[in-house]
């Protein structure tokens, strides 16, 4: 009986052993092939996102003058910080294609491989002989170094989303360095996919930098609707409609077109001598009007017999009509074109006299100071800053003599001389004791803050004011 050759065995066993684990480990070709559509979608939104940076720097270059406050100044320094960044990796980007391309390949056709890709990563060049991933690292790590050390960083995504750290913790809590965990012995579709993305984060953190610069001046993002000549501002989560001025040249074009073809075709039925419908227009108003507070539709009514006429309002069930001596004012609960009506009541009926036609907007933005006049250039002392005690709400307009609103609220934020922050939030407009008691500390070169103003309108919309920055001397 011949003899049993068991190493024969022992080698088939093995030879089957690792068939099954390769079949196991192996990456079916459509699930990397399908990374195709996801780099292509960050190709495109990078696009999408370098137009929007790129118009956001004219703005800025147009408005350099006006952004030389010193919060402007510290976003646009690590706005230009985060580009360079963006700058190196986006060249890094062009010379991986070159490579390949030299090699008569490109990037979807070596999508499978990682070792054409790990060739690349590991190259050293330049004068100080670093490997192309060390570089990288380097760099991304030197920016969120950067980024932490600011007074005024306001996004930490990119640090987080990279993410930026030496050793990163898989789902199933092993322990892997950073370089092998997004780049090294990684197909071309994953490592060049995480290439993408990281510019990608990087133009859109840029932008975060650059709208918080615009905001200090008072930008916002908005569409524009050229048909109806109207902003749409997107704040904090909600909608606001602003009329421009143009549009507000236009409605009162059209409004003072309206008084005076309702004044040239008065109605038939009354004489154009009439002394009630005289005394009427000479008292009309011809201001704007605006939801929520009380518009004066007639100033100083010369006309003792209030009996005589009736005003009356279409649409209806949308406005209030009162008087204070001999002034009448109208309050609308809602935006809208109206028709005030005025009408005849003298011989027991209503007799139409003449017609008014009014727009009816929500308020402007209001705007925010402090309470106190002892400071200039966005420069002041805690003992100015103490005494003033609250913020300000007003409109900047002469034709609202009271706020229509009120504050409700804003956090108020230090910034040391050392980088650290501290915040505390302050309900109402006057300065709480928390309040008080953050602006007692301030010391000289450190910044204080006013952001996140919220100001509840009397047309029922919320307002964000623009913050407010100061610089603390003596």
């Amino acid at each position: 009986m011949a003899a049993i050759n068991k190493n024969r065995y022992r080698l088939i066993t093995l030879l089957y052993v690792i068939f099954v684990c390769l079949s196991v480990l192996n990456i079916p070709a459509t699930l990397l092939d399908s990374n195709y559509y996801s780099i292509r979608t960050l190709e495109y939104e990078e696009k999408s996102r370098q137009e929007q940076v790129n118009f956001a720097n004219q703005l800025i270059s147009d408005e350099t003058e006006k952004l030389a406050n010193d919060s402007a100044k510290t976003y646009l320094a690590i706005q230009d910080r985060i580009h360079k960044t963006y700058e190196m990796m986006d060249k890094f980007d062009q010379e991986i294609q070159k490579k390949l391309a030299d090699q008569k390949t490109d990037v979807y056709q070596e999508f499978n491989s990682t070792r054409r890709m790990e060739e690349i990563f590991l190259e050293k060049e330049g004068t100080d002989k670093k490997e192309n991933i060390e570089k990288v690292y380097d760099e991304l790590f030197e920016l969120v170094k950067y980024l932490s050390a600011q007074p005024l960083q306001i996004d930490s995504s990119f640090k987080n989303l990279v993410p930026v750290r030496a050793i990163i913790t898989t789902r199933t809590k092993k322990e892997v360095e950073w370089k092998r965990y997004l780049f090294l012995h990684k197909p071309v579709a994953v490592s060049y996919f995480h290439i993408k993305r990281i510019k990608l984060l990087l133009l859109d953190v840029e932008n975060i930098y650059q709208l918080a610069a615009l905001k200090t001046i008072g930008y916002v993002p908005a569409f524009y609707s050229v048909q109806n000549n109207t902003t749409v501002l997107f704040k904090q989560g909600e909608m606001s409609k602003v009329l421009d001025a143009q549009k507000q040249a236009d409605m009162m074009k059209r409004l003072k077109e309206e008084v005076n073809k309702n004044t040239s075709n008065a109605s038939s039925e009354i004489a154009t001598n009439d002394d009630l419908t005289k005394r009427l227009k000479n008292a009309l108003q011809n201001e704007n009007f605006f939801v929520g507070i009380k518009n004066q539709i007639l100033k100083s009514l010369n006309y003792s017999a209030t009996g005589d006429f009736s005003i009356e309002v279409t649409p209806d069930n949308t406005s209030l009509l009162t008087k204070t001596g001999t002034d009448y004012y109208l309050s609308f609960k809602k935006p809208g074109v109206y028709t005030v009506k005025f009408m005849d009541k003298r011989g027991g009926g209503k007799k139409p006299l003449f017609d008014k036609k009014v727009e009816v907007s929500i308020l402007p933005n209001p705007l925010i100071k402090l309470n106190t006049e002892n400071m200039t250039n966005n420069i002041i002392n805690v003992k100015d800053l103490l005494s003033a005690n609250r913020l300000i709400a007003y409109m900047g307009a002469a034709m609202f003599k009271n706020f229509p609103g009120r504050i409700n609220g804003y956090q108020v934020i230090k910034i040391g001389t050392d980088g650290k922050k501290q915040t505390v939030y302050n309900y109402g407009d006057v300065f709480q004791p928390a309040s008080q008691s953050l602006i007692g500390s301030l010391k000289q070169g450190d910044i204080i803050m006013f952001d996140m103003i919220q100001i509840s309108m009397f047309d029922g919309t919320t307002r964000t004011a623009n913050p407010m920055t100061f610089k603390i001397v003596e």
